[in-house]
């Protein structure tokens, strides 16, 4: 399967990973600013974003809008205010979700995971070695999605 993760990361949570879903998969991975918006000769997209202020960072709502898209896509998200930050991150996802309603993809999954917020200082040592298992988790069920077999994956 040809996939490609796109992702914007304002303290390295989300970059994290992004790096472990590329290296689970065996993909291409590019920061946002740096990625085709023209996306249609991969079968599977993968972006994340940190949440900010319940939204996507900009840059992933921009590119989202000027998007080609693949097939297939799938999101992750990133938060690091306790308890508000596990709730605004639904709202997060579904901002990305209606962003994809204009175009002819399958969304087949979304992972949330907290990091380290560095101005309330909490979250210590997130994203931790138990987060980044659940990210290849994530990533190795969205490589063994079966299109008639499965439905959505939802990983937190």
């Amino acid at each position: 399967m040809r996939a490609i993760v796109v992702y914007d990361s304002e303290t390295g949570n989300t970059e994290k990973i992004a790096q472990v879903i590329a290296r689970s998969l065996n993909c291409d991975i590019k920061k946002v600013d740096e990625a085709p918006s023209c996306l249609i000769d991969y079968e599977l997209l993968i972006i994340g974003t940190p949440n900010i202020g319940n939204r996507p960072s900009e840059k992933i709502e921009k590119f989202i809008q000027n998007l080609k898209p693949s097939k297939k896509a799938a999101f992750f998200v990133t938060f690091g205010v306790p308890f508000w930050g596990e709730i605004s991150t639904l709202h997060c996802l579904e901002i990305m979700h209606n962003l994809f309603s204009k175009y002819d993809t399958r969304i087949i999954g979304q992972f949330r995971c907290p990091g380290y917020h560095r101005k309330y200082k909490v979250y210590k040592n997130r994203p931790s070695k138990r987060d980044l298992i659940k990210a290849e988790q994530f990533a190795l069920k969205l490589k063994n999605f079966d299109e008639k077999m499965d439905d959505f994956i939802n990983v937190r």
